[in-house]
C-alpha cells in the first residue's frame, strides 16, 4: 500500500473513532465496514465492534464478541462488559489485570475498581 493510501486509511480510522466518541454510531459502523472491505489489516482493530456494541447499550453482544476473539487479546474489555452486565466476576477479572504489562490496562482497571461502591 502506498504512503498516500496509508495516510488516507489513517484519516478514516481517526474519523471512525471520532464518530464513535461523538456517538454517531451508524457513521462509525459504516466507516468500519468500508475500511474492512478496503483493507484486510483492519482486523487489527478487533476491539472496534466491542466498543460499538457497548456504545449501543448492548454489553452482552460486546462480551460475546470479546469471548470469540482468538488468544484473549482484550481481557480488560471482558472485565468492563461483565461490570456493565452486573456480573460480579468482573472484579476478579479486573484485579488480575492490575499488574498488566500494559500500563494503560492496569491504570484503567484501577480506575474501574476504584469507581465501584463497596457493598
Amino acid at each position: 500500500m502506498s504512503s498516500g493510501a496509508d495516510a488516507a486509511r489513517a484519516r478514516d480510522v481517526v474519523r471512525m473513532f471520532g464518530a464513535l466518541r461523538e456517538h454517531r454510531l451508524d457513521e462509525a459502523e459504516q466507516l468500519f465496514a468500508e475500511l474492512g472491505d478496503a483493507d484486510s489489516r483492519v482486523k487489527n482493530l478487533r476491539v472496534f465492534p466491542v466498543l460499538l456494541a457497548i456504545q449501543r447499550g448492548r454489553p452482552l453482544d460486546a462480551l460475546q464478541f470479546v469471548n470469540s476473539l482468538p488468544g484473549d487479546p482484550c481481557p480488560e474489555l471482558r472485565a468492563l462488559c461483565l461490570r456493565l452486565l452486573g456480573d460480579p466476576r468482573w472484579q476478579g477479572e479486573a484485579a488480575t489485570l492490575l499488574d498488566s504489562s500494559d500500563p494503560e490496562v492496569g491504570k484503567a482497571m484501577r480506575e474501574l475498581l476504584a469507581d465501584t461502591p463497596l457493598a
